[in-house]
């Protein structure tokens, strides 16, 4: 009885040991598998929150500031298509040309002015780069979908934001910058 005992000593502890060794395996590959887990979550949330942000761009107070952004253009349709038949203006020249057309339609429009739409726009998009910032929005899709009118609205209404800048804050429209400067991780 006592040889049995002995005998099963030798051969209990390696199996122990490699028992143990299993268990270590298995509670890494538990741990990377729960990574991997809250890896996928986190990227979908971030994808959700950046179509959130996309759907907020086509949809509700934004999209109604960029419709009323669009009527102050449309008494100077005509001389629009005149100014691009001859080029253009000069960086001044349409600063100037912009602030009087935005000037015009606030005086006729004191309800839904457009200088109040040029801060809710450049407001989005200082929160779409901050949602960027701290991670909670997937860059790439906010980059694809929004940049290109991102950089057309800054394009078109720096002279204004800057004014608002020395008016109000001088934070507004900053993200907005950050966001048409930035490239998406890959």
């Amino acid at each position: 009885m006592r040889a049995v005992a002995e005998q099963a000593k030798l051969w209990i502890g390696p199996v122990l040991k490699l028992l143990e060794a299993v268990s270590y395996v298995a509670a890494v590959v538990a741990l990377f598998l729960l990574w991997k887990q809250l890896s996928d979550d986190a990227s979908t949330k971030r994808a959700e929150n950046a179509l959130n942000y996309i759907e907020q761009f086509n949809t509700g107070e934004v999209s109604k500031s960029r419709q009323n952004l669009n009527r102050v253009w449309l008494p100077y349709a005509a001389d629009i298509d005149r100014i691009n038949a001859a080029d253009g203006l000069r960086d001044q020249q349409a600063d100037q040309f912009i602030s009087k057309a935005i000037a015009a339609y606030d005086e006729k429009n004191p309800n839904e002015p457009a200088t109040l739409s040029v801060g809710e726009i450049s407001s989005f998009y200082d929160q779409v780069q901050t949602c960027i910032e701290v991670a909670a929005c997937d860059a790439t899709i906010l980059q694809a979908a929004l940049k290109a009118s991102a950089t057309d609205f800054h394009k078109t209404y720096a002279s204004t934001i800057s004014v608002m800048r020395r008016t109000m804050s001088p934070e507004i429209g900053r993200g907005l910058e950050r966001f048409i400067a930035s490239s998406p991780k890959k």
